[in-house]
């Protein structure tokens, strides 16, 4: 991992992000498609499934839903399910290859969406939190989504662990408990390294719990999952993923 080149950014917009999932939403359909990421194929989506199955419904939203996998794992269980993404390229692939009769795919982001939209049973958001330029404004569009009493889980990487696994926590402009956008080639640990761009925002667990808190919400678990085994027998020891639910 220590040969990905990474690089402190500033000034990051939701529309730089979705245009980087514009290039990568052909990337990931495959990677998930064919298996070759094994950490999402055999740890996050059933994850996501679990959550489903247990508190199935009439309504999810499903935001930040990339090319749809996760929806449609959550299509399973409940009546309808509005998926939303700000990448036009992933709503796309989603809408063509991830179909189910019961899902809505839609390209907006949870934040306008949420100046709209209210009273779903359940939110799912995998992998998305560390993909937001400002987590405070994207789990307060989550809140205002959900019904009161309604679930949540958030699914992303473990911010302690993620910085020794990719290897920039040697540089000097890393400090764990300060929020900071970090560019680099996206990789999974099954299929390596892309040539695509990826933009991953670092911020302390006490952030996360902390902008959640402040919403009021009435309880908050958080779990720390393992990923598929590495070569590395340092990293393996360490959990490299969260899930937080929460229930408003």
């Amino acid at each position: 991992m220590n040969s990905t080149k990474f690089q402190k950014i500033e000034d990051v917009q939701i529309s730089d992000v979705a245009k980087i999932w514009d290039a990568l939403a052909p990337v990931r359909y495959h990677d998930i498609d064919s298996g070759n990421d094994r950490s999402y194929t055999e740890v996050l989506l059933p994850l996501l499934e679990e959550f489903s199955a247990k508190t199935s419904g009439s309504k999810l939203v499903d935001a930040g839903c990339g090319v749809g996998f996760g929806s449609k794992v959550a299509a399973r269980y409940f009546k309808t399910v509005d998926a939303i993404d700000p990448s036009r390229a992933s709503i796309a692939l989603a809408e063509t290859k991830n179909f189910a009769p019961n899902i809505r795919y839609l390209l907006s982001s949870a934040e306008n969406f949420s100046n709209e939209h209210n009273g779903y049973d359940a939110l799912i958001s995998s992998m998305v939190l560390m993909d937001c330029p400002d987590s405070k404004g994207f789990l307060k569009a989550c809140h205002g989504l959900v019904k009161p009493g309604g679930k949540m889980i958030f699914t992303l990487c473990h911010p302690f662990f993620w910085p020794r696994y990719w290897g920039f926590e040697k540089y000097s402009w890393f400090k764990y408990g300060s929020e900071v956008a970090i560019q680099s080639n996206f990789r999974t640990s099954s299929t390596g390294l892309s040539k695509s761009n990826t933009i991953y925002f670092h911020r302390p667990l006490s952030t996360y719990i902390a902008e959640l808190t402040g919403l009021g919400v009435k309880s908050i678990n958080i779990r720390e999952i393992s990923g598929i085994s590495v070569k590395s027998k340092v990293l393996n020891r360490y959990p490299r993923y969260l899930t937080i639910e929460v229930e408003k």
